[in-house]
């Protein structure tokens, strides 16, 4: 029995040995991994953002304006075509035929006038001789007058032969680039067949946004003219577009159901990066730019009792920090009160740490030029 009692003894021990170390060789919990920005000074205008839409500068539908069968296309979708460039070619065969019988036409009219106009000078001869009566002298005067009208409508007709014939090669009314092709050689086309093919003039473009009638007011107080308002675009994958636009129109009238005002702003589109029908956000700076303390937007919170961002301390340790914050532009939040220049703010994984955490901060990455 006290055999058995040393054993067991000497188990418990060598367990207990055994199972100290595990706990022991445990790893400290890993400080969670965030994403970290400093509040900066930095020089901001008075902006402001609008959506806006863009618009091609000249858009053109190409129709039909003669009815037959289409015999040829002549461009490659998506492609660009100069002023004058052939597109579509409709049978022209028919409307050669008419041509040559409009050309007879005047041809017929040509003889049948010269021959009323030298019935009417024989006659004339004659009846001051008084060997033909007015009444005769007269009617000869009515058939040279109708020949020449009857002329007059021959090459009327033969000019708009000659115009419909022009008609059935489509051309190219502008610079621009060309859609796809809306109808197919072999169909017919005519004035009702619709359009076969639009044409975008997109180098420079236009962007049209709605602006309350407070804004508009906001910004003609801070500048005299339209050329000191810049424009810029944010794109739909959140990047900025690099070309900076002009204000060149403000509509006279006002949208009565908005209470706003139409502006255009043109950009230049080199590479046809904006296309007509697309919708952007439009940022517009003006006024003198002034010194603001700013960090990126994505830092904010709220909750009841405000706003506020989850701050650093000089240990790497979360704390809450109340704000007083003011507008927020081109991805950065102005920050009236609560915070320094050098402050450093949490951007990402906010949900993933608590106040009083330790954490591991990694820089923000800086944009790509």
């Amino acid at each position: 029995m006290a055999g058995l009692i040393v054993r067991s003894a000497l188990l418990g021990l060598a367990t207990s040995l055994w199972i100290a170390p595990s706990f022991a060789q445990q790893p400290a919990a890993v400080a969670p991994t965030v994403v970290v920005a400093k509040a900066e000074t930095k020089s901001l205008d008075k902006q402001s953002d609008f959506l806006g839409r863009v618009q091609a500068q000249e858009k053109v539908d190409l129709r039909a304006r003669v009815s037959g069968y289409l015999t040829e296309v002549k461009f490659t979708e998506g492609s660009m075509v100069k002023k004058g460039d052939v597109l579509f070619v409709i049978d022209e065969a028919p409307f050669v035929a008419t041509l040559d019988q409009s050309k007879a036409a005047v041809a017929a009219a040509e003889a049948a006038l010269k021959n009323a106009t030298a019935q009417l000078t024989r006659t004339k001869e004659l009846a001051q001789n008084g060997n033909a009566s007015q009444s005769t002298l007269d009617q000869r005067t009515a058939d040279e007058s109708g020949a020449r009208a009857e002329l007059m409508r021959a090459q009327a007709a033969q000019r708009q032969a000659e115009i419909n014939l022009g008609w059935t090669k489509v051309t190219a009314p502008i610079d621009g680039r060309i859609g796809r092709a809306l109808v197919t050689s072999g169909n017919l086309v005519g004035p009702d067949s619709g359009t076969l093919a639009v044409i975008v003039r997109y180098n420079p473009i236009y962007v049209l946004f709605p602006v309350t009638q407070r804004e508009l007011l906001d910004a003609r107080n801070s500048v005299t003219t339209l050329d000191q308002l810049k424009a810029q675009i944010m794109l739909a994958n959140g990047t900025t577009y690099k070309e900076t636009g002009k204000i060149d129109l403000v509509d006279v009238q006002t949208n009565q159901s908005t209470d706003s005002v139409l502006v255009r702003a043109q950009f230049p589109n080199p590479q046809g990066m904006l296309v007509d029908g697309m919708s952007v956000r439009v940022n517009v700076s003006y006024g003198t730019p002034q010194s603001r303390l700013v960090i990126p937007a994505s830092a904010l919170m709220l909750d009841q009792q405000g706003s506020f961002v989850l701050a650093l301390t000089a240990d790497n340790k979360v704390e809450i920090r109340r704000i007083v914050s003011g507008e927020q532009t081109r991805g950065l939040l102005v920050i009236e009160s609560g915070l320094k220049a050098g402050d450093v703010v949490i951007i990402e994984g906010q949900q993933r740490v608590r106040p009083g955490m330790a954490v591991t901060p990694v820089p923000q990455a800086t944009p790509k030029s």
